[in-house]
């Protein structure tokens, strides 16, 4: 577990870089701050120290220890997630000669409500990230392997999910095999698609296909069931869905339409989707609960690929760039984020180290890194920021309290 709080060049008030010399341009100066980050990864728990050091925010230490990584049940290092951060707070403060965490409430050291007179000691703020589940295993129904299917498993790449099975509509499947199928696959979602956005398209295999799904969803328990979407053709949602409950009395819901015309996908609604599916799934966590109970209003728990986001677009702007490619190492898998100038939102894409290269067709070239870098990439691939200990999206957290703040760190101990 590297502690290097001293090793930071932040330690070192003398080495603050002007802000000309970084590229970052922020108006103004930040008001100053004491903040206390903590992330929690599925194989990786973190905690870092960002305070004023000669009139500019730095990090002034931070420490990580590995956790254990998930398995095939819903277990992981996680459920230690607390203690571990606990400790981590701990040894981090005993280096620096300060407290950070509070044993006798067993959370962070209490952020200051009115400033004490030993300021150094005092914390403004607690922020937290988490990603605390694994992928969400999906399962897809389609009309078409070509294409409804295709669409769907090109929108999973946008959400923390992956397909554990599909099932194309054919002569013969009976009700009670595709319960069978679902109980095997266990999914925690289950995507009915297929047909084009046409408004006097071919109604029969949509509705086919939600009346067969509707069933076999109605032949499982209810604790078995997994959380149901229609992502078809948007003219035929409503008589889709109303096939599925009816057929099954279950609950779904319509996103839009994974293919809407022949070769156009468009899975950001779906990703959307299951994004928000996972985030419900988090909350329940009691690691997750005792996170939110420590971080400091108005800031927010949220999740590392929020951060990570943010720190693209935050960077994309401070460098007046057109558009920004970065990506970030989440447990098993590499987070990519794409981010255009004048836009509000990113494109986001999860990718396996098996993934084949042509899943990022059509990205501009790596421009910022955070953590190990990517084994495809070649080193001499011109990216022009790299963060090799993967702390962007922990710093990126403190731009909740100021983007400024934030953009000061990356500048000054990250890139």
């Amino acid at each position: 577990m590297p502690l290097n709080p001293s090793a930071n060049p932040a330690a070192n008030p003398s080495s603050d870089p002007q802000a000309a010399q970084t590229g970052v341009r922020t108006p103004g100066l930040p008001q100053p701050h004491s903040l206390l980050l903590l992330s929690g990864e599925p194989q990786r728990a973190c905690v870092a120290l960002v305070e004023p050091v000669a009139g500019r925010h730095r990090l002034v230490g931070w420490a990580e220890t590995p956790l254990a990584a998930p398995g095939a049940g819903r277990g992981s290092g996680l459920e230690q997630l607390s203690q571990e951060l606990g400790r981590l707070c701990q040894e981090l403060g005993a280096e620096l000669g300060r407290p950070l965490w509070d044993e006798s409430r067993g959370a962070p050291w209490r952020p200051a409500g009115a400033r004490s007179l030993e300021l150094d000691l005092d914390l403004d703020y607690v922020l937290a990230l988490i990603t605390p589940l694994p992928p969400l295993r999906v399962w897809l129904a389609g009309l078409s392997r070509g294409e409804s299917l295709a669409a769907g498993q090109e929108a999973l790449g946008g959400a923390m999910a992956r397909v554990v099975a599909q099932h194309r509509l054919g002569h013969g499947t009976t009700p009670q095999e595709l319960a069978q199928e679902l109980v095997r696959h266990q999914p925690d979602a289950a995507v009915v698609l297929g047909g084009y956005d046409l408004p006097a398209g071919d109604e029969a295999p949509v509705l086919a296909l939600s009346h067969l799904v509707g069933q076999a969803m109605g032949l499982l328990p209810a604790s078995q069931r997994p959380t149901l979407f229609y992502a078809g053709n948007h003219f035929l949602a409503e008589k889709a869905l109303a096939r599925l409950v009816q057929a099954g009395n279950v609950a779904a819901l319509a996103t839009d339409n994974v293919a809407p015309g022949p070769g156009r996908f468009q899975g950001s609604a779906l990703a959307a989707a299951l994004g928000q599916l996972y985030w419900e799934r988090a909350q329940h966590l009691p690691w997750t609960q005792a996170l939110a109970r420590w971080v400091t209003s108005p800031a927010r728990l949220r999740t590392v690929a929020w951060a990570f986001s943010r720190a693209v677009q935050g960077w994309l702007a401070a460098q007046d760039l057109s558009e920004l490619h970065g990506a970030y190492t989440l447990g098993s898998r590499r987070l990519h984020v794409w981010a255009r100038q004048g836009e509000p939102g990113v494109r986001l894409r999860f990718v396996e180290a098996t993934d084949p290269p042509q899943v990022l067709e059509g990205w501009p070239p790596l421009g910022l890194v955070s953590g190990p870098w990517p084994e495809e990439v070649p080193s001499s691939s011109g990216a022009r920021w790299w963060d090799p200990l993967g702390l962007t999206p922990l710093v990126a957290a403190a731009g909740q309290v100021d983007p400024r703040i934030a953009l000061e760190v990356m500048a000054a101990d990250l890139f």
